[in-house]
C-alpha cells in the first residue's frame, strides 16, 4: 500500500513538473516567428493547442486538490474556481464540467456551484446530453436550493431533441412544486414529439394521474 502511494505522489509529481514544462514551451512559441510568414490557420491551431496543454495541467491541480485532505477540510471552497479557470482555457472539456459539476454536488454539498459549472459546460456545448442531466438531477434534488434553475430546464425541455429523461425529471419537480398543469404539459410535448413506446407509455400514465389530482 505504501508503495502504491508513493508511485502515485511520485507520478502526480511529474505530471505537474511537465505540466510546467509544456507551459514554458508554450508561453515561448507565443513569441513573433522568425520564419516564413504561416497561415491563420496553423496559427489558430497553435493557440487551440495551448490553451488545452494549459487546462490538461488545470485539470491535474483539480485531481491533485481533490485527492487531498484540504478538499475535505475545506467542503472544495477550490473547486469552482479551478474548474472556471480550466474550462475557460478549454470550454469544449465536458469531463471535467461533469466531474467538478458531480464534487461539488455530492461531495462538497454546494448545489449552487455545482449548478454553476453545469450551465456553463451547456452553454459551451449544447449537444451534451449528459450535462443537461445532470443539471437536471440536482436540481430535483435540490430544489430549495435551485428553484430558479427549474427556467434553465424549461428551456432545454422544449428543444427537439431535449432527452426524455430530461423532461421526465422536469414534470416531477413540477409536480413536486404542486404545478401540476406544468407537469401534465411536459407529459402533452411527449405524447406529441416521441414515437418511442416506453416514453409514451409513462406520459400517458402521468397525465391520466395529474388529472385525476385536477
Amino acid at each position: 500500500m505504501r508503495f502504491e502511494l508513493a508511485a502515485a505522489t511520485v507520478l502526480l509529481v511529474a505530471s505537474a513538473w511537465l505540466g510546467d514544462r509544456v507551459a514554458i514551451h508554450a508561453n515561448l512559441r507565443r513569441l513573433p516567428s522568425t520564419g516564413p510568414e504561416r497561415s491563420l490557420g496553423s496559427r489558430v491551431a497553435e493557440g487551440l493547442a495551448i490553451r488545452k496543454v494549459a487546462a490538461d495541467k488545470q485539470w491535474i491541480e483539480i485531481l491533485q486538490y481533490c485527492g487531498d485532505i484540504s478538499f475535505l477540510l475545506d467542503r472544495g471552497e477550490k473547486l469552482y474556481a479551478k474548474a472556471d479557470r480550466a474550462t475557460d482555457m478549454d470550454p469544449k472539456f465536458v469531463h471535467c464540467y461533469k466531474f467538478c459539476g458531480s464534487m461539488l454536488m455530492w461531495q462538497c454539498d454546494r448545489p449552487v456551484e455545482a449548478a454553476g459549472v453545469l450551465k456553463k459546460g451547456i452553454a459551451f456545448n449544447p449537444e451534451d446530453d449528459w450535462l443537461k442531466l445532470y443539471l437536471a438531477a440536482i436540481t430535483y434534488r435540490r430544489m430549495s436550493d435551485l428553484a430558479s434553475e427549474i427556467a434553465v430546464l424549461e428551456q432545454l425541455a422544449v428543444l427537439p431533441n431535449a432527452p426524455f429523461m430530461l423532461r421526465r425529471i422536469l414534470a416531477h419537480a413540477y409536480a413536486k412544486q404542486g404545478r401540476i398543469w406544468h407537469a401534465a404539459a411536459i407529459c402533452k410535448l411527449v405524447l406529441k414529439t416521441s414515437a418511442e413506446p416506453r416514453e409514451r407509455r409513462w406520459a400517458a400514465a402521468k397525465l391520466a394521474l395529474y388529472s385525476l389530482k385536477n
